[in-house]
């Protein structure tokens, strides 16, 4: 990123003795001399947020730097102590929550499998899943094929994942791979 190349080198001929890169996805950081330049010149250490991310970074530079020059420091959520502000969930089924972009890598197809399994053992249930993304109609569609549409809802982009959480039982993340890991 222009942020890495241009931010990290201005920073270490300004001086600053700590310089920190912070990556968030895993794909693997391109073998380019200006990379090498930066991860043994001016960066001190890189973050990511999963073990994914940061095998992404050691790929192509497990030469010039140690598997401890990359930490991975986890994201993560704050959740509510003692069901504070948590609304009465129903007792007759399982409120089941996915959240994510609707991307293929995100699995939700395989959500829409394990409801039509739970269907089929006639287990009451409703799956509420928040983002948006490319996937989103054919998803709508696979829930259509299966004879799911009273048992998902599809809300959007949520703002507030506070409240999501506050109104699932259990939450689902069917993920083929996670980069960010929210």
């Amino acid at each position: 990123s222009n942020d890495l190349k241009f931010g990290a080198n201005a920073a270490h001929r300004l001086g600053v003795n700590r310089i920190v890169y912070r990556r968030a996805i895993p794909k693997p950081i391109e073998r380019r001399w200006y990379y090498k330049y930066l991860l043994t010149n001016c960066i001190n250490t890189v973050i990511t947020n999963s073990e994914h991310s940061k095998k992404g970074i050691l790929l192509n530079y497990s030469d010039i730097i140690k598997d401890d020059f990359v930490k991975v420091i986890y994201n993560g959520i704050e959740i509510n102590k003692q069901g504070e502000g948590c609304k009465k969930l129903p007792d007759d089924k399982i409120i089941i929550g996915s959240a994510g972009r609707l991307s293929k890598e995100k699995g939700h197809h395989y959500l829409v499998l394990m409801a039509q399994k739970l269907k089929e053992k006639g287990i009451p249930f409703k799956v509420i899943i928040a983002g948006e993304g490319p996937q989103r109609k054919k998803i709508e569609s696979d829930i259509e094929k299966y004879g799911l549409t009273d048992d998902f809802e599809l809300i959007g982009f949520v703002e507030d994942m506070r409240k999501f959480y506050n109104q699932i039982h259990v939450f689902v993340l069917p993920s083929i791979w996670e980069g960010f890991g929210f």
